[in-house]
């Protein structure tokens, strides 16, 4: 592991911050559809708290099928309390693969039109 420490000491607070720095070691032997899970499930631990999830399944065209798997995984895991969380994955619809155009924008300029299934 390399990395730097940086450290500032104020009147009132010490902090101290350290960056690390890792080599991630994926097989060289992966195939092109191997290779493309693994980036999935890598992507997802790095972006896990940071809200970036939704673009890159969208991007990968697996938005729907994915928010499907976790859906049934929380019905099939978690208990009867919790079964309440299953209805964001199972409200999620082919229209959630675009935002639709804002209001503000559709009153500003008359020549724009709604995404077709936000109509």
């Amino acid at each position: 592991m390399t990395g730097a420490v940086f450290a500032y000491a104020g009147i009132r607070a010490t902090a101290t911050a350290t960056v690390a720095t890792y080599a991630v070691d994926a097989p060289a032997s992966l195939s092109k559809d191997d290779f493309k899970r693994y980036l999935v499930d890598e992507r997802a631990r790095e972006l896990c708290f940071e809200a970036g999830r939704k673009f890159d399944l969208v991007r990968w065209g697996i938005f729907l099928p994915q928010m499907k798997l976790a859906g049934d995984d929380i019905r099939a895991n978690a208990g009867t309390a919790n079964q309440w969380k299953t209805r964001a994955y199972d409200n999620v619809a082919e229209k959630h693969l675009l935002y639709p155009v804002p209001s503000r924008d559709l009153t500003l300029n008359s020549a724009l039109e709604q995404n077709p299934l936000w109509k």
